[in-house]
């Protein structure tokens, strides 16, 4: 056993502190001048001695001393584990043969001792309804009952999400797992701050915990203390009984305006579908490796809320503005397996409406939006949808545009665009593999790309029937949704207009991928999706065997970089003039690496102009002939008043395999909306 030599140095500090006061004193009657001086040293000399007395006090030197700093570290107050801990660690620095004492040894096992216990649990849910995005309001009730300890004995344990339940953390924000100390047979509480719509993913895992922090348990091993306690939980996993039906208390509100919606047909194929409600209300969903998952909220598929109506049409007519479940005489046809139509009557006015939607040989669903005037006059006509957008397991989610010309490609805030900065745009689930849930698609044969789209948040747009001011730096991960606009057109008596945007499930494919969307056309798409391996910039040159490529990028250079991201995904929109097969080849300008398309253009229609176009460049229109020296112009129309908006002569150019190629270049400055190309023969 060590012994102390604390009282000797005590002592010995004593005796120096007579010595000093009798010389004092002395000094004091010889040489009364000095005596500040003394006083000064006295008090020098006693600082220093108290400050090493402080220090050899904190410092255990004795077995006793040892066992009372792990006697604090055994107790509960956690305040003082710290200090306690420091103090060892010097201990053991000092004397190191204090690790070796037996003495102490026997007394940290005794302090910590084994345990072994198995529990059971009881969980008690709040009465209070539960939302999706917030949980429950008020606090989950668990009691622990271990049979091995006695009542009131601290158990820790440890609360894990299986899937989508988020805890609230000592920080007030949502975490998969938190840590806990109940006391045995004793109530505790903790707050859940997320739940699924899908029961099965509101599991969690009550396992037992660790009753010392790491430090501690780091050093008690140094003094030979092993703890070895163990907590096992009987039937350890639970799910959640109170499932949310809705997504949050502030959708609550907004979908008992809902109610009375009720599904009335579902088309589609095996990979996407869409379902349609009574009054117009409609949602997307999907199935993907026999998985069932909603696109739009509230695909009913049993899956998440099946609140319809959260998606809605907007409709313009002479300055009013009404939602499409609000027209008159709402009825329901449904003409083919392929296509279903509802059809509106505006209150007091002879003007119908129609919402067309119809499954696409590409596994698309194509909604048209159609006004029919029957009245005698003129009629001022336009669109808005609101697509209230989900992902996975998430409504929030954030939004892509892969064919944009900017370097921003992820966007996560509220933003206003047209389809001239991007023809598509993508959602994906972030807490997924990256895969691309619903994309919204504004070119192809019959699409019309509408005047202007903003990513926004739904909870803010869902009040709103037209106008939209963005917010800039309000977030869309919260809840999201897309709005797009076909800004009102005048409609002449007699006379119909008819808008149409396609929305697809899509699973990218790696590698770089052709998709030619318009025979007739030639729109395409140009897909990248690679792994950047470290590559922040991206060079290729693409060339056709025959025709012609018309694209945003000068002589068909493409180049794009990528941001340090660790995967690429772009995509860009091509124009292709000629008729039959063609051929294109990219080649990576860097590697070297070549790849081939084929692309297969419609003979019936030698005419060819892009769908969209940049209004900073001249816009191309293009005919193929067998017979040189014609006299051609081309004529740009508005699509809806059919009023020319602009005209060019069309130069012959030279014959490239066996046709005469025939081109204008078309001054569109400042021009916006949806227009028609016409060519015509100059006599």
């Amino acid at each position: 056993m060590l012994k102390s030599s604390s009282k000797k140095v005590k002592n010995d500090q004593s005796l120096s502190y007579s010595k000093i006061f009798m010389k004092y004193f002395m000094e004091r009657k010889k040489n009364p001048i000095q005596t500040p001086i003394l006083i000064f040293m006295f008090l020098v000399t006693f600082t220093t001695s108290c400050n090493s007395l402080s220090k050899k006090d904190s410092l255990p030197e004795n077995e006793e001393e040892v066992v009372e700093q792990m006697e604090i570290l055994a107790s509960n107050d956690e305040s003082k584990h710290m200090e306690a801990i420091k103090s060892l660690e010097n201990a053991i620095k000092n004397n190191p043969e204090l690790a070796k004492n037996e003495e102490i040894q026997k007394k940290g096992k005794k302090l910590f001792k084994t345990i072994s216990a198995t529990c059971t649990y009881s969980i008690e849910e709040p009465k209070t309804e539960a939302f999706a995005v917030e949980g429950y309001s008020e606090p989950v009730k668990l009691n622990l009952d271990c049979k091995e300890l006695d009542s009131g004995t601290i158990v820790p344990i440890e609360l894990k999400a299986v899937d989508s339940v988020r805890f609230q953390s000592e920080f007030k924000i949502p975490t998969p797992e938190i840590k806990m100390k109940p006391k045995n047979k004793e109530s505790v509480s903790f707050l859940v701050n997320a739940l699924s719509m899908n029961k099965t993913q509101n599991k969690i895992k009550i396992l037992g915990g660790s009753f010392y922090d790491d430090e501690i348990e780091n050093i008690l091993s140094k003094f030979g203390v092993e703890l070895n306690r163990t907590i096992i939980i009987e039937n350890n996993e639970y799910a959640f009984q109170n499932t949310p039906i809705k997504f949050s208390s502030e959708y609550a509100r907004y979908v008992d305006r809902l109610k009375g919606i009720s599904l009335v047909s579902k088309i589609g194929s095996e990979r996407m579908e869409v379902a349609i409600g009574n009054s117009g209300a409609f949602t997307f969903g999907a199935n993907s490796k026999n998985e069932s998952m909603d696109l739009l909220y509230g695909h009913p598929n049993n899956i998440y809320s099946d609140d319809m109506g959260t998606s809605f049409v907007s409709i313009y007519c002479d300055g009013k503005i009404v939602r499409f479940n609000e027209l008159e005489k709402i009825s329901v046809t449904k003409k083919t397996n392929e296509e279903v139509i509802l059809t509106g009557k505006l209150e007091d006015r002879e003007i119908y409406f129609e919402e067309i939607f119809t499954q696409r040989p590409d596994d698309t669903i194509r909604l048209g939006l159609r006004a029919i005037n029957k009245e005698d006059k003129s009629a001022s006509i336009g669109f808005r949808i609101l697509l209230d957008t989900w992902a996975g397991r998430n409504d929030g989610v954030p939004f892509t545009m892969p064919g944009s010309s900017g370097k921003q490609v992820v966007f996560d805030k509220e933003v206003r665009f047209t389809p001239i900065t991007t023809s598509i745009w993508e959602t994906y689930d972030v807490d997924g593999d990256g895969e691309v849930f619903l994309r919204g698609i504004y070119l192809g044969d019959g699409v019309t790309p509408p005047d202007e789209l903003i990513f926004s948040n739904w909870q803010s747009s869902f009040d709103t029937d037209w106008n939209y001011e963005i917010r800039p730096e309000v977030s869309v991960t919260g809840d999201s949704s897309v709005i797009a606009f076909w800004k009102p057109r005048t409609i002449s008596p007699n006379d119909s207009i008819l808008v149409s945007s396609d929305y697809g499930y899509v699973e990218r494919k790696t590698g770089i991928n052709f998709e030619l969307k318009d025979e007739k056309k030639g729109s395409a798409y140009l897909h990248f999706d690679l792994n950047s391996q470290g590559e922040n910039e991206f060079r290729f040159s693409l060339e056709s065997d025959k025709g012609k490529i018309s694209s945003e990028f000068p002589d068909n250079k493409i180049q794009f970089t990528n941001d340090s991201k660790p995967r690429v995904q772009r995509s860009f929109l091509l124009n292709l003039f000629g008729e039959g097969e063609m051929k294109l080849t990219l080649k990576d300008e860097k590697t070297g690496k070549v790849y081939e398309f084929i692309a297969k253009l419609s003979s019936e229609s030698r005419g060819a102009s892009p769908k969209l176009w940049n209004n900073s460049f001249q816009y191309p229109v293009v005919y193929l002939s067998d017979e040189t020296g014609l006299k051609l112009r081309a004529v740009l129309r508005d699509k809806f008043s059919n009023q020319i908006i602009t005209t060019g002569v069309m130069k012959e150019n030279a014959k490239k395999d066996g046709k005469y190629f025939y081109e204008a270049l078309l001054e569109v400055n400042n021009l916006e909306g949806n227009y028609l190309t016409e060519i015509e023969e100059i006599e």
